[in-house]
């Protein structure tokens, strides 16, 4: 991502605001920086409708994706915007058919497990392709994932339910595993290039 004089973005995805840390910990409760307080605290500026309704669930405690209808987002071109796609798993606690965002059952799911982006991440994911000029996706897992995604961009089938869709605009993906407490302040250095992670 760029940096502009007003350094404004939109995060999309609940988990922007309770990113995993390596385990089930909150990560806000562990005195933890999310994605969302690492850019707060660098200078960023949030778009506060995802923002706050992001907040606002998970301070009631509301776990579930929102969808792009729900957010009402009118002022998206202002900003480029992040995409989280978050996972927790581990030891006694492997993705099933009924655990892509915590929220679906077996039914719900059919073949999909939580390996893979659920139908309402990847209506976020088109929403931010045709709504952005920039978008980057943060895979915020400690195990692999389904990402076909990211190869077809603009031609991307979902396999599960055979809906197309354009994400031709996903410009960049960071997997950042499990990000600690604190983690995401290095993340943000690596969206906007003050850093390059080379693997060294």
């Amino acid at each position: 991502l760029s940096k502009t004089d007003d350094n404004k973005i939109t995060l999309l995805g609940y988990m922007s605001v309770n990113m995993k840390m390596s385990g089930g910990e909150k990560i806000k409760s562990e005195n933890g920086r999310s994605i969302d307080d690492a850019l707060l605290e660098k200078g960023y500026k949030l778009n506060p409708t995802t923002h706050d309704r992001y907040m606002e669930d998970y301070n009631s405690n509301r776990a579930s994706e929102v969808s792009p209808d729900e957010l009402n987002i009118t002022n998206a071109s202002e900003y480029p915007t992040a995409v989280v796609l978050s996972r927790n798993s581990g030891e006694g606690n492997d993705q099933s058919k009924a655990k892509a965002d915590g929220t679906e059952t077996v039914d719900e799911m059919g073949d999909r497990t939580g390996l893979t982006p659920t139908q309402t991440e990847l209506e976020l994911l088109e929403y931010a392709s045709e709504n952005f000029d920039k978008v980057v996706v943060l895979i915020n897992a400690s195990n692999a994932m389904e990402l076909g995604f990211l190869k077809d961009g603009g031609n991307y089938t979902d396999p599960y339910t055979g809906t197309k869709y354009d994400l031709s605009n996903v410009g960049a993906a960071i997997w950042v595993g499990g990000v600690g407490n604190q983690g995401c302040m290095a993340v943000v250095d690596i969206m906007y290039g003050d850093v390059n992670p080379s693997g060294h």
